[in-house]
C-alpha cells in the first residue's frame, strides 16, 4: 500500500487529515457513483483565481490544495526536488493542476469530489482506486525529459533551503542540465562560461584544477562546493569535477560565509549531483569522439531496487580516453558515482552515495616565453600545442574519491531534519618541467624540474533544522544548523630550485621554445621540501526567512566560525646547507616553519526583498564573510651571500584572518509560467586584511597582510524558454577593482590604485538555441554563442598586459524517437588568444593559451 503524502490548509494537523481521509474514503462508499462522479467533475470544473509563483513542487501542491479546498493526495518522494512553474489566473481547479504540473512529467486524477491524486503515468494508469474512487479523465503532462527545464525556478543554495529564486536577497543563477546538455558542456568551466559575474578558466587552458573568478575574486581554494559541501584546493591537490555527474550548477555571488563559513567574499559555486529519481525507470548510453582522439563513452541509469524495498538507485560513469591541445599531453579520465536512496516512509530520505574519479593528464598550462605569445617574435607565433616538458616523464596523475549520505526527515508539525556528511580524498603525484628564466631572445629558455606528491582529504558533517509555520498573515522559514569541516593535506616536494643549491645545477636541461629538441632527460630528484596543512572548522548558524502578506521578503542570517589552523613546511635541502651557512656567513637559515592559530568571527545577512504580481522582485541586501589562510608573516634581518640575501635573525607571526563586506541591490524577474530568470544587480564588495606573497622574504614562504580590495560591480543575466522552441542565455558584467590599501614590505612599491591580476572589466556571453516543433525538421536543432572576456593585468604591478579575446561556440543535433546525435563546437574559429601571463621571480614572463578549437560529435540512446 502507498504511503501518501498528504497537503491541505496549514491550520488541519496530520492526524486529522489521516482521520478525515479514512472518514473520506468510508462516505465515499456509501454514496452512488453517480452522485460522486458528478461531484467530482463540479469540482474539476469551477472556475477559481489561481496566484501560485513558481516554487518548489511541495508548495505549489499546497497552496493549490489550500485554494481550491481539495485534498491532495501524492507520495512525497515524487516532489523531492522537483519545481513547479507556478499558475495564474482564474481556472477550473482540473486546468490550474496541469499548468502546475507543467514539465515534472507527472499526473493526476480525481478520486473522489473533494481529492486528486498525483502520480506519475504508470501508476496512474494501473494503480488501484481507493474503495469508492472515481477514475475521470487522466491528464498526461509531458516532462522535459530527464535533463528537466531549461531554466530553473528555486534553489536550495541561496537559503540552505528549497526556496524561489527570486526570493533570495542576493544574485543566484542557475546552470540547468538541459543547458549544460544544449551547449555540449565537457568541463566545469564549460559549465560556468556563460554565467555573469564568472571569469572562467582565468589561468588560461589548466587540467589540474578547477579555477574561476567570481566578482573580481579568485575562488579557486575554497569556493567550489558539492552538494553543498565544500571540495577544497590545497597545493597542487584539487578535486576535479566531472559535469556529467552533475544534475545542476548554482552559482551564489557575493558573501557566503553566513551559511557556508571560510570563503572568498567572491561567491562559490556549488555543483548539484544527480541522485536516483524516486520510483522513476530511464537510463542512456552514449558514445562521443572529437578534437585530440577524445573518445569517450558513458551511461546514467535510474531503477527501482527488490520490489517492497523502497530503495531506488542511480549509477552514472564516464571513460574517457583523449589528447589535448598540447603535445604530449593526456586526458584520460575513469568516473563512477553509484548512488542509493531508501524511503522508508513518506516524510524520510536517506541517501548513500559514492563516486571514484581518476585523472591521466599533466600540464596544459604550460609558461611559455611572452616573446611569441603576447608579443611578437622575430622567430614567429609559438603555437598553443607547444610542451616545455619532458615527454614520457612529465605527467599529473590524480585519484579521488568520496562517499556520504543525506539524511532528511519531515515532521508532523512543521520541523525538518537534515544531515549531510562527506568524506573526500585525492592523491596527486605531479611530474612537471618548467623555465624558470630566459637567455637572451629567449630562444634558450632555463627550466627545472620537480616531483610533487600530495594527498588531501576532507570530512564535513552539516546538522540542519528547519521550521515551517504559516500564521496566515505570514509564512515563517527558519534553518539552524551546527557543521563542522576538517581538511588535511600531506605534501613531498622532490628537486626544484632548491636542488640547485646542492647539486649546483639544474636537474633538467634548457629548451628553445620556438624549436624544440626532446632530447632532454631529468636527473635523479631529491627530497627538497616536506609540507603539511590542517583547517578545522566548526560553525553554528541561524537563518530566518520571514514573508509578510505574500509580498515582503526579510532574510536575517548570522554565524559564528571556530577555526584551528596549524601550517609546516620543512626542507632537507636548507637542513643540510644551515651549518655551513652558519659557519661560512653566519646566518640562521631556518629548514622548518610551523605556525599555528586560533581564530574566530561572527558573518551576518540581512535582506529585503518585495514580491509583485508579475514576478517582479527588487531586493536589497547586506552580507560579510570571513577567511583563514594558513600561512605567516614573517621579519628578518639578512645578509648578502652567494646565495642570495639569507637572514640572520628570521621570525614568523600567523595570518589574520581575511573579512569582507558587500552591500547589493537588485532586480530579479520571473513571471508565474516559470520559463525565464532575468536579474540585475549593482553592488560594492570590500576585501580587508588580504594577503599577498612576500617577494622580501629571504626564504619564499611567507606573507604579507596590509591589503584592501574593493569591487563595485554591475550585473544583467537573462535565461528564458520562449516555448517556441527558442531558448536564449546572456549575461554582462561590468566591474571595476582595485586595490585600496597596501602598506608592502620594505623597499617595494605600493600597488593602491592599481586593478588585481586576472580581474577583466567586462564579461558578456549571450547563446540562442532553436529547435523545430513541427514538420520535416521536427528535432533538429541548433545553437550559438559569443564570449567576449575583456583585459586583464598579469601581474601585481599591472605591468603584463593581457588583451581581450571573443570567442564563438555553435552545437546542432537531432532528435529522433530515443536517439540523440549532437556536434558541438567550443571556439569555433580557433582563436589562439593568450589566458593569462605572469612574471616568475621578477626574471622572465611566463604566458599560457586558453582553449583551442575543440569539436565534439555524440550520440546518445535514452529508454
Amino acid at each position: 500500500m502507498l504511503d501518501y503524502h498528504c497537503r491541505r490548509p496549514s491550520r488541519v494537523s496530520g492526524k486529522a487529515i489521516r482521520l478525515g481521509l479514512g472518514l473520506a474514503l468510508l462516505a465515499s462508499t456509501a454514496l452512488s457513483s453517480a452522485f460522486t462522479g458528478s461531484a467530482a467533475m463540479a469540482q474539476q470544473t469551477a472556475a477559481i483565481a489561481f496566484a501560485i509563483p513558481p516554487s518548489s513542487l511541495t508548495s505549489a501542491l499546497t497552496a493549490f490544495g489550500d485554494r481550491a479546498n481539495l485534498q491532495v493526495l501524492y507520495a512525497a518522494d515524487l516532489a523531492r526536488g522537483v519545481q513547479s512553474p507556478g499558475v495564474s489566473g482564474t481556472l477550473a481547479p482540473a486546468q490550474a493542476l496541469s499548468r502546475l504540473l507543467a514539465g515534472t512529467g507527472l499526473t493526476y486524477r480525481f478520486t473522489s469530489a473533494n481529492t486528486v491524486t498525483i502520480a506519475r503515468p504508470a501508476e496512474s494508469g494501473g494503480a488501484a482506486l481507493p474503495e469508492g474512487g472515481i477514475q475521470l479523465d487522466t491528464v498526461t503532462v509531458e516532462a522535459d525529459g530527464v535533463a528537466g527545464p531549461f531554466v530553473a525556478v528555486d534553489t536550495s543554495t541561496g537559503m540552505k533551503m528549497d526556496v524561489p529564486l527570486r526570493e533570495v536577497p542576493q544574485s543566484v543563477s542557475v546552470v540547468t542540465r538541459q543547458q549544460m546538455d544544449d551547449r555540449g558542456v565537457q568541463t566545469l568551466s564549460d559549465a560556468i562560461d556563460y554565467s555573469a559575474g564568472v571569469s572562467a578558466s582565468p589561468y588560461g587552458q589548466d587540467n589540474r584544477f578547477e579555477q574561476f573568478v567570481i566578482r573580481g575574486f579568485d575562488e579557486n581554494l575554497l569556493g567550489v562546493y558539492r552538494d553543498g559541501m565544500r571540495m577544497p584546493t590545497a597545493g597542487f591537490a584539487g578535486f576535479r569535477q566531472e559535469p556529467y555527474g552533475l544534475a545542476r550548477v548554482d552559482i551564489l555571488r557575493g558573501p557566503t560565509s553566513t551559511l557556508y563559513g571560510l570563503n572568498n567574499p567572491g561567491g562559490l559555486v556549488n555543483l548539484v549531483s544527480k541522485l536516483p529519481v524516486v520510483g522513476a525507470q530511464f537510463g542512456e548510453i552514449w558514445a562521443s569522439y572529437g578534437s585530440f582522439d577524445n573518445l569517450q563513452t558513458g551511461f546514467d541509469i535510474n531503477g527501482a531496487g527488490v520490489d517492497g524495498s523502497n530503495i531506488t538507485y542511480r549509477f552514472t560513469g564516464l571513460v574517457r580516453g583523449a589528447d589535448t591541445q598540447v603535445d604530449y599531453v593526456s586526458n584520460d579520465r575513469i568516473y563512477v558515482a553509484p548512488t542509493l536512496t531508501w524511503t522508508p516512509n513518506a516524510n524520510t530520505t536517506f541517501t548513500v552515495f559514492a563516486n571514484l574519479q581518476q585523472d591521466r593528464t599533466g600540464d596544459t598550462y604550460q609558461l611559455l616565453p611572452a616573446e611569441g605569445t603576447l608579443y611578437p617574435s622575430v622567430y614567429g607565433k609559438i603555437p598553443p600545442s607547444r610542451f616545455l616538458g619532458v615527454p614520457d616523464w612529465s605527467k599529473y596523475d590524480a585519484t579521488q574519491y568520496s562517499g556520504g549520505y543525506f539524511f532528511e526527515h519531515r515532521a508532523d508539525n512543521g520541523w525538518t531534519l537534515r544531515q549531510n556528511l562527506r568524506y573526500a580524498s585525492v592523491d596527486v603525484d605531479y611530474r612537471t618541467a618548467y623555465p624558470i628564466a630566459a637567455y637572451g631572445d629567449t630562444t634558450t629558455l632555463l627550466r627545472t624540474a620537480q616531483e610533487n606528491n600530495q594527498t588531501l582529504g576532507v570530512f564535513t558533517i552539516d546538522n540542519q533544522a528547519q521550521y515551517d509555520s504559516d500564521l496566515g498573515f505570514a509564512k515563517n522559514q527558519v534553518v539552524f544548523g551546527l557543521d563542522y569541516s576538517n581538511t588535511q593535506q600531506d605534501g613531498t616536494q622532490y628537486g626544484g630550485t632548491l636542488q640547485s643549491l646542492i647539486t649546483g645545477s639544474s636537474p633538467v636541461g634548457p629548451i628553445n621554445p620556438y624549436f624544440p629538441v626532446y632530447d632532454s632527460t631529468v636527473a635523479p630528484l631529491i627530497n627538497t621540501l616536506n609540507t603539511s596543512q590542517s583547517l578545522s572548522q566548526t560553525g553554528l548558524y541561524a537563518q530566518d526567512m520571514f514573508k509578510l502578506h505574500d509580498k515582503w521578503v526579510f532574510t536575517f542570517g548570522g554565524r559564528y566560525d571556530w577555526v584551528q589552523t596549524e601550517s609546516s613546511t620543512q626542507s632537507p635541502v636548507l637542513a643540510q646547507l644551515a651549518p655551513l651557512l652558519n659557519y661560512y656567513y653566519g646566518v640562521n637559515v631556518p629548514s622548518t616553519f610551523q605556525t599555528s592559530a586560533n581564530n574566530g568571527a561572527f558573518s551576518g545577512r540581512v535582506g529585503l526583498s518585495y514580491l509583485f504580481d508579475n514576478g517582479m522582485t527588487p531586493y536589497a541586501s547586506y552580507s560579510s564573510s570571513f577567511n583563514v589562510v594558513p600561512g605567516f608573516t614573517q621579519s628578518s634581518v639578512t645578509v648578502d651571500t652567494d646565495y642570495g640575501p639569507l637572514p640572520i635573525s628570521y621570525s614568523m607571526q600567523p595570518l589574520k584572518p581575511e573579512t569582507g563586506e558587500q552591500y547589493e541591490v537588485g532586480l530579479k524577474y520571473q513571471p508565474n509560467n516559470g520559463k525565464s530568470y532575468i536579474q540585475t544587480s549593482l553592488y560594492q564588495l570590500t576585501k580587508q586584511n588580504a594577503v599577498s606573497f612576500d617577494t622580501t622574504d629571504p626564504m619564499q614562504q611567507a606573507y604579507y597582510q596590509t591589503g584592501e580590495v574593493q569591487v563595485r560591480g554591475f550585473e544583467v543575466e537573462g535565461a528564458v524558454d520562449f516555448e517556441n522552441g527558442f531558448k536564449l542565455l546572456a549575461a554582462y558584467t561590468y566591474l571595476h577593482a582595485e586595490v585600496t590599501a597596501d602598506i608592502p614590505p620594505v623597499g617595494e612599491p605600493s600597488i593602491v590604485g592599481n586593478t588585481p591580476e586576472r580581474v577583466p572589466a567586462h564579461l558578456a556571453s549571450a547563446w540562442l538555441d532553436y529547435t523545430f516543433q513541427d514538420g520535416a525538421l521536427k528535432g533538429f536543432g541548433l545553437g550559438g554563442g559569443v564570449r567576449y572576456v575583456g583585459s586583464t593585468w598579469g601581474d601585481r604591478e599591472n605591468t603584463i598586459y593581457v588583451p581581450s579575446y571573443t570567442l564563438v561556440d555553435a552545437a546542432v543535433r537531432y532528435a529522433k524517437d530515443s536517439w540523440l546525435f549532437s556536434l558541438t563546437a567550443k571556439n569555433l574559429f580557433d582563436n589562439a588568444y593568450v589566458g593569462t601571463c605572469s612574471s616568475i621571480a621578477n626574471t622572465y614572463i611566463g604566458c599560457s593559451y586558453g582553449q583551442t578549437r575543440t569539436i565534439t560529435a555524440q550520440v546518445t540512446y535514452k529508454w
